[in-house]
């Protein structure tokens, strides 16, 4: 029996027409050529079924969770994260949703008796979802899936070189 691995992906990697949708989309690849792996991603409205579809011809599940955003919350989540000192783009993408799913598909790879072994964050966004998942192991007393955090950029420099180049000391 080949071992499972639950991918997260903050955004859907198919179809390749972003950076960060390639880089994931090839490690997908990669990873199940040895590994039964389940995506688990984060959706927009611009995501077609046809992009799930493809991503489900390689992985032994593909589940999504939708992913809505809008200025009014950002504006709060921004509020949060300074109030919590919770940065603002982990603040905005905590999603109940994506918990919830975590928990459903840990319990359930728990009970065919092939738990994740490891646990796939791609990006720093994915990061709480993948502790999440290490807290839910736990609380099924199983031993703890290995995490992998995939940091495709140094995420700090791009907020810093944004913080750079704005005007509006609010904003920056």
């Amino acid at each position: 029996m080949r071992k499972s691995i639950l991918f997260l992906t903050q955004v859907l990697p198919y179809p390749l027409d972003a950076g960060p949708k390639t880089r994931a989309y090839y490690v997908l690849r990669s990873l199940v050529q040895q590994y039964d792996v389940t995506l688990l991603s984060f959706v927009r409205a611009t995501d077609t079924p046809e992009a799930v579809a493809h991503l489900a011809q390689y992985c032994a599940a593909v589940h999504t969770v939708p992913m809505t955003r809008s200025r009014l919350r950002d504006a709060s989540f921004l509020a949060q994260s300074l109030v919590s000192r919770t940065p603002f783009v982990i603040q905005r993408d905590r999603v109940q949703a994506m918990d919830d799913a975590i928990s459903r598909l840990m319990r359930a790879q728990a009970a065919s008796g092939a738990p994740f072994k490891a646990v796939h964050a791609d990006q720093l966004w994915m990061a709480p979802y993948a502790l999440h998942a290490r807290a839910v192991a736990g609380e099924l007393q199983q031993d703890e899936p290995h995490l992998v955090l995939d940091q495709h950029n140094a995420t700090y420099r791009i907020f810093a070189r944004l913080a750079e180049g704005e005007r509006n000391p609010a904003r920056r």
